[in-house]
């Protein structure tokens, strides 16, 4: 854990430390909030923390929600249809109004 000094400036948490909290917290449902107090480091800090392990391979990203990786891809993949059908419509409705304010204008 990273323990505070006397002078009031934090201890380097080792890699050892890193890669448990990281692993503790892709393995639990905690929040990163409080894994980042439990091992006494900053939010900001445990999130760099599973960033750099998901980005070198060491640990698969955390799942976002608790879902799992296949059906986040599975929904992102949906959104992606359903944003591009919503914008199919609204050009359609866009020409729609067109027509109809060129028809009334006459």
């Amino acid at each position: 854990m990273a323990a505070k000094k006397k002078h009031g400036r934090a201890r380097r948490a080792t890699a050892a430390t890193k890669r448990a909290a990281v692993t503790e917290y892709n393995n639990s449902g905690a929040k990163l909030a409080d894994m980042a107090a439990k091992y006494g480091t900053s939010l900001m800090t445990m999130s760099r923390w599973v960033r750099e392990a998901s980005l070198r391979g060491e640990q698969q990203a955390k799942p976002t929600h608790g879902r799992p990786a296949a059906a986040t891809e599975t929904e992102d993949t949906e959104l992606r249809r359903l944003r591009a059908e919503n914008a199919e419509l609204r050009r359609k409705l866009h020409k729609a109004m067109e027509l109809l304010l060129d028809r009334t204008e006459l």
